[in-house]
């Protein structure tokens, strides 16, 4: 029933994102159903014991790593067996406990393995020292970020080293192994004491540093006091850098308190690094200080330097000629978080964070923050008060783009009202830009609205067009009463939301990311509204007209001999055709012979006939390959009347796609009499129709299998094969799914086939 399956996805969805907040599949991390899921090894000369325990940190059992003799080859512990699925960007948190058996000067050395999509190897890897007590189990935490792309997988490993990393003899008991995902700046509270962080003063700088229980938050913050400034100091995350990369937004949070009676303040740098270390940009970012409180901050970065892949976040000192100085702060609760989609601060509750207005070329205008909003405390108050020609002024995110991709599809809402009351619209832009932002100037889009003088709700649609976009900037315009000049007047802006489908689910109409009856209201909003700007262009491959013999027809169109089988004894045979009883429209046909009836034991059933075009057709902007076909009765029933599309040269490994008519379609047999077969490209058989941009020729051809016992002979006439291109629509609707510019019941077939899957 409908309602079940509606009730079972709702319920995956739920398991699904439940399921999805923090853990990292590993098994049997406790040893409890023995190494399964381990592998222990030692080879090429390498000894070593491995057993399992009732000695456990946690539970019954742990394992036993015990190296004897090392002096060549390799041992370990590790998840060659049972690797774990990761994805670029992650944080990964190793936890174990461990403790040493006898009193060899060893430490535990553990690795993060990353692996490619073929789990191979390819020289990127993590690796941690630990010297557990003897005697005693400690547990113990390590963070892996998985920044190159290439990774996939990743394997666990332990191993006993020396000091110098290389294997030696020990033995160790290992239990409670787990990973999990971590935040991208973990002990970000300091409730862990100052693990990865690093404070530091150098070059003359002194400074004392350490933890404080005058919290913001929690029980703990970090004391950064600098008491001879020049130099360089800093409190970082050298060690810990976590993972970003071009596009990537990060929302960076902290608070932080002022504890020097002085003139300086704190600010909070931002640097990024490429793969192989080398500082590639940064920014710096002034922070909101007062003496003796917490202030909370909370800033935006934008990566977009196509190298990065880590980033450092640096807190120093500077005085009021922003020179780096002496000065007495605390740290707390620093976080990184990405926001969904890049986009913050739509509802302009902290301000002006994210958004840029401006007012040039003799304009005159007033911006502000306004009480009266349309949800929550606040809202933009644009007030242009007078513009001249060729003025210009706006609300934009030109500082604060979005991230996108080629074929992104936006939905862009916000609420607004015209203040002023007076006869203006207001117009909002999307332009794109490629990675070094510089904007694309074809690759934009305008659309006019025209509030009201109360809160109104809108919605504009947009899909990335350029194939080098990387941004997109959103910009808001006040225009006179027609759209063709800016203007001045008074409007309200608020609930700036951003919603980004990627047509992941085609029912997803207004890409929310949930398919639910706004949706319905999307599709149904636009219910039957025809609206076709320009019909698709019509171009005939072959009407048969410009033969003038039996010969010259034979020259274009000819048997096709699959490879290896020279027709399988099954045979195809052309007919000029000019006796008007016999022809669809103009003078021509053609009538096809076929048997496709294998005699040979190939068991090959099928005969074609192909035609080599003059020039390469693209048919990636088309909507139909279109004949009209005449069966004569007593025609065998085939499992497969179809059309083959080639590139390049005419050999069986260039076909490109093919579309079928299927027996319970009529294929070969039915109906009778002429009719227009419409093979739409829109459902090729193995692909799409973007392959299509260099179609070389055209095949035409039926086939059954050889068990079937169908396979016969018969003649069917053809006339008019064309092409016909999609047609322009002059409002595209989202609901529109098979491209013929109206909704209809088509749509809904798609719709409802979608909304089940």
């Amino acid at each position: 029933m409908r309602t079940s399956r509606v009730i079972q996805f709702l319920i995956l969805i739920a398991v699904f994102l439940a399921g999805g907040a923090g853990a990292v599949e590993i098994t049997n991390g406790d040893f409890e159903d023995g190494f399964t899921d381990w592998r222990y090894f030692a080879g090429n000369g390498a000894e070593a014991n491995f057993t399992i325990v009732n000695d456990a940190y946690t539970g019954s059992s742990a394992a036993s790593i015990e190296f004897t003799d090392v002096l060549q080859g390799d041992a370990g512990l590790d998840r060659f067996n049972a690797e774990i699925p990761v994805s670029t960007g992650d944080v990964l948190k190793v936890r174990f406990a461990a403790k040493k058996i006898g009193s060899a000067n060893t430490r535990l050395k553990v690795s993060v393995v990353n692996k490619d999509a073929n789990n191979s190897f390819f020289g990127v890897q993590d690796n941690f020292f630990f010297r557990p007590v003897e005697g005693s189990y400690t547990e113990y935490e390590a963070y892996a970020f998985i920044t190159d792309p290439r990774t996939e997988f990743i394997n666990l490993s332990f191993r006993i080293v020396d000091d110098w990393g290389l294997l030696y003899e020990g033995q160790y008991y290992i239990d409670s192994v787990s990973i999990t995902k971590a935040d991208l700046v973990y002990n970000g509270g300091f409730e862990e004491g100052d693990f990865g962080w690093r404070a530091y003063a150098a070059g003359g700088a002194e400074g004392i540093f350490g933890l404080t229980t005058d919290a913001y938050e929690g029980s703990n913050a970090f004391s950064f006091e600098i008491t001879v400034g020049g130099g360089d100091h800093g409190l970082d995350r050298w060690d810990s850098r976590f993972p970003g990369s071009a596009g990537d937004l990060l929302e960076i949070s902290s608070a932080v308190k002022k504890v020097s009676s002085d003139n300086t303040f704190l600010r909070l740098i931002i640097a990024e690094f490429d793969a192989d270390g080398a500082r590639c940009d940064f920014a710096l970012y002034d922070l909101d200080v007062e003496e003796g409180v917490y202030k909370t901050n909370k800033i935006y970065h934008q990566i977009t330097h196509p190298d990065t892949v880590k980033c450092n976040p640096i807190f120093r000192i500077f005085d009021e000629t922003g020179q780096k100085s002496a000065g007495h702060y605390l740290v707390d609760a620093v976080d990184v978080q990405k926001p969904l989609m890049g986009f913050f601060n739509g509802g302009f509750e902290e301000d002006w964070t994210g958004w840029r207005h401006y007012a040039a070329t003799g304009t005159t205008a007033e911006f502000s923050i306004s009480s009266d909003a349309y949800e929550g405390d606040k809202a933009a108050l644009m007030d242009i008060t007078s513009v001249s020609a060729g003025s210009d002024h706006g609300l934009d995110r030109i500082n604060s783009k979005l991230a996108v991709s080629p074929g992104d599809k936006i939905r862009l809402s916000f609420a607004a009202k015209n203040v002023s009351g007076d006869d203006t619209l207001l117009m909002l832009a999307m332009h794109e830009t490629d990675e070094e932002q510089n904007f694309i100037s074809y690759a934009r889009e305008t659309a006019f609205f025209d509030p009201g003088s109360s809160y109104g709700e809108f919605d504009f649609y947009y899909t990335i067009q350029d194939p080098s976009a990387a941004y997109v900037n959103i910009g808001f315009t006040i225009y006179n009463g027609d759209g063709s000049v800016k203007s001045a007047g008074t409007y309200l802006i608020d609930a700036v939301k951003l919603y980004q489908g990627n047509g992941l689910n085609p029912v997803d109409l207004n890409y929310d990311l949930s398919v639910n009856a706004d949706d319905m209201y999307v599709f149904t909003d636009d219910w039957l509204n025809a609206d076709i700007a320009a019909e698709g262009e019509v171009v005939t491959v072959d009407d048969f007209e410009g033969y003038a013999d039996q010969a010259a027809l034979e020259s274009k169109w000819q048997e096709f001999y699959w490879a290896g089988f020279n027709g399988s004894n099954t045979s195809s045979t052309v007919t000029l055709l000019t006796d008007p009883v016999d022809v669809y429209e103009g003078t021509s046909a053609m009538r096809w012979d076929y048997d496709a009836d294998d005699t040979s034991g190939n068991d090959q059933d099928y005969t074609d006939i192909v035609l080599t075009l003059d020039e390469t057709m693209d048919l990636t902007n088309g909507s139909a390959i279109k004949i009209y076909l005449n069966r004569h009765p007593g025609n065998s029933e085939e499992n497969l009347l179809y059309i083959k599309l080639f590139e390049g040269a005419v050999d069986v490994s260039n076909i490109v796609d093919q579309i079928w008519l299927e027996r319970s379609e009529g294929s070969t047999y039915a109906p009778t009499g002429w009719t227009e077969w419409n093979a739409s490209l829109d459902n090729l058989h193995t692909g799409d129709k973007s392959a299509l941009d260099a179609v070389s020729a055209i095949l035409i051809g039926c086939w059954s299998p050889a068990a079937d016992g169908t396979s016969g002979s018969g003649t069917i006439d053809i006339d008019g094969i064309r092409v016909k291109y999609e047609d322009t629509c002059g409002t595209v609707h989202r609901g529109d799914f098979n491209g013929d510019c109206v909704v209809d019941m088509l749509d809904f077939a798609g719709f409802a086939a979608s909304w089940l899957e």
